[in-house]
């Protein structure tokens, strides 16, 4: 058999290259450093994922990989305040389509360190970390879980997902495109989505205001005495499932929907030829609760849990 051409083993070779290149292991990146125990801790990557867990020691820990692309991970620590980045190329911040491969962080910071993190297309989950937490990605789904009496978290793509343990948390949640979920034991939510539905499950809600565009709203749980509560969509549901013994009172208004409640209170036309619908009516002696909902085209249902 005669030996191949010339160009066709230089074509061999540089596929072989290419593929080396292409599945070449991800460059590994460890950083540790002793930190207070209420530390402040950023957090900054462009793709993949970042996980931040609690744990009992003053002590930060990073590990990960580095994706294709990335030029390294900056890890600065004075000890009250840390700074983990992922450091793109210049040449890539100026040119969008050059993008990155992901970045996978996994970082172990003190209980009751703050945090906040900030991702374009990364995923973010926060777990155990009882300060402050702040969490916005552009096209990530966000996830957090632990007892932190201050959360705020954002997406404009991803799914946001919130179970919040701690009495008095205050909750604040923005999405655009993506789904909702807020679970509580007690606390005071703010929820709003474009086109995603929003779910609030839990105990006992101190305060709430509560928006869509053309996402459904869902609420479930108890409202405190003195609480003060609204509900506002454009073209979408709105549902209230509340205990039987609940003392509030209610407002409720839509101006091309229905009004349904199991409580004997059904809603009635505001003009003959309108299809403008209105519920007003107090449950129980009322608590100093006041409930206002309005949608425009959506149905409205307060149910008995």
């Amino acid at each position: 058999m005669s030996n191949p051409p010339i160009k066709v083993i230089a074509c061999l070779l540089v596929a072989t290259a290419t593929a080396t290149v292409a599945f070449a292991a991800p460059q590994q990146v460890r950083e540790t450093g002793i930190v207070a125990a209420d530390v402040d801790v950023e957090v900054y990557n462009v793709a993949g994922s970042v996980r931040i867990s609690g744990w009992d020691r003053n002590e930060v820990r990073v590990e990960g990989s580095l994706g294709e692309g990335v030029e390294r991970l900056a890890f600065e620590n004075d000890g009250d305040d840390v700074e983990i980045r992922v450091v793109v190329p210049r040449r890539r911040r100026r040119d969008p389509a050059r993008q990155v491969g992901d970045t996978h962080l996994e970082i172990m910071v003190p209980r009751g360190a703050s945090v906040s993190v900030e991702t374009l297309a990364a995923t973010i989950t926060v777990v155990d970390v009882d300060g402050s937490v702040s969490m916005e990605s552009s096209a990530g789904s966000v996830t957090y879980r632990g007892a932190a009496m201050d959360i705020e978290a954002g997406s404009a793509a991803g799914d946001i997902e919130i179970n919040a343990t701690a009495a008095g948390a205050s909750i604040d949640v923005e999405g655009v495109a993506g789904s909702i979920m807020v679970q509580f034991t007690d606390a005071s939510v703010r929820a709003s989505s474009l086109t995603g539905g929003v779910r609030v499950i839990g105990g006992r809600l101190r305060e709430g205001d509560f928006e869509s565009v053309s996402g459904s709203l869902y609420f479930e749980g108890e409202i405190a005495a003195g609480a003060e509560l609204d509900f506002e969509n454009f073209n979408g549901s709105i549902e209230l499932l509340i205990p039987g013994d609940t003392a509030a009172s209610f407002d409720i208004t839509t101006y091309s929907g229905t009004i349904e409640t199991e409580f004997g209170f059904e809603g009635r036309s505001v003009e003959a030829y309108s299809p403008e619908q209105e519920a007003e009516f107090t449950l129980g002696d009322g608590g100093g609760a006041e409930v206002s909902v309005e949608t425009f085209s959506g149905t409205v249902r307060v149910r008995r849990r």
